[in-house]
């Protein structure tokens, strides 16, 4: 559950902040959803497509978010805006001052966070069950490590990771309705979350991945697969099933042994269908969309675009 009100006075790193202690707060929220609503505060909402949250970007002022039993792991990454923010447990302020392009993350349970000043920031909702899955496949036996919490670190990889990702929301996030893209990218950020903010209980890990070639009965298998399902949301799962690998090899090696990731291999192949039909055929772009397993109309013209520089309109003007 989240509660916001207006910020109390600057708190003071290792003190109380009777702020937060005393005073009512002036609503309770259940979700990000619910928050929007009654803030007004929300830019941006993506959801995938089990409706799902996954991202929201947020304009605040001078606003206090108090964080109660919350069951998932959150990201923030300060866009611009006041750096004027303070994290609290239970009371007490342990960190304050945040960066532009900086992170934090939010483990389960309960946090106040205040927030002084106008600030644009950017949520990500990490699953608790994708998380679990990841760690246990990827820790050692009989290890139980947990992913530790942190504030304002500066971190390039984070910062790059959230600025793809803010691209592909100001357009409307039609992407995360591919569970590709999303498994695809989830495996990368655990991976670097995995690596380097891990609890300390966590062995260091080498980081030397193996890079093990998979044959090339096996690649074609996963190619194959992928153009006999382009249409349907394909799962990284489903493929890192195909040939026995764990998601985070599968990327690996299937980027070795293409150049592309899957996703960018699915979507390639993609075009060339949507490519395929606008010279052969009459069909509407919705419904070409729809036979190649985009989201949407405008979904599919701005890969295409992105890949062969003109819009599918264009293309098929062309071709006359």
């Amino acid at each position: 559950m989240t509660e916001t009100t207006s910020a109390p006075s600057t708190p003071v790193e290792g003190e109380t902040s009777l702020g937060i202690l005393n005073q009512a707060y002036q609503s309770s929220v259940k979700t990000p959803f619910e928050l929007a609503q009654q803030t007004g505060a929300v830019s941006h909402i993506v959801t995938d497509r089990n409706h799902r949250l996954l991202a929201a970007q947020w304009r605040l002022q001078d606003s206090v978010l108090a964080y109660r039993d919350i069951p998932e792991s959150t990201l923030t990454f300060h866009i611009s805006g006041s750096t004027r923010v303070a994290k609290f447990i239970d009371g007490r302020c342990i960190a304050q001052g945040a960066r532009v392009n900086s992170v934090s993350l939010t483990t389960p349970g309960s946090s106040e966070w205040e927030l002084q000043g106008q600030m644009e920031i950017m949520h990500l909702y990490l699953p608790e069950h994708t998380l679990r899955s990841f760690v246990d496949s990827h820790a050692p036996t009989g290890q139980n490590l947990e992913l530790r919490a942190f504030f304002a670190a500066v971190d390039p990889w984070l910062t790059g990771f959230f600025t793809m990702l803010g691209v592909d929301i100001a357009k409307g996030g039609a992407g995360f309705s591919d569970s590709l893209l999303l498994d695809s990218l989830w495996a990368l950020l655990l991976s670097h979350l995995f690596d380097n903010y891990m609890g300390d209980r966590a062995p260091a890990r080498s980081t030397k991945i193996s890079t093990r070639q998979i044959g090339g009965h096996a690649l074609r298998m996963l190619q194959d697969y992928l153009a006999d399902h382009l249409a349907e949301d394909v799962s990284l799962r489903d493929l890192a099933a195909l040939v026995n690998l764990s998601e985070g090899h599968l990327l690996r090696v299937f980027r070795s042994g293409t150049g592309l990731t899957p996703y960018q291999y699915l979507i390639s192949i993609r075009i060339d269908e949507v490519k395929r039909l606008l010279r052969h055929s009459d069909l509407t772009a919705k419904t070409i969309a729809r036979m190649t397993g985009f989201a949407s109309p405008a979904h599919m013209g701005d890969c295409f675009r992105r890949r062969v520089g003109i819009t599918p309109g264009d293309f098929r003007q062309k071709l006359k």
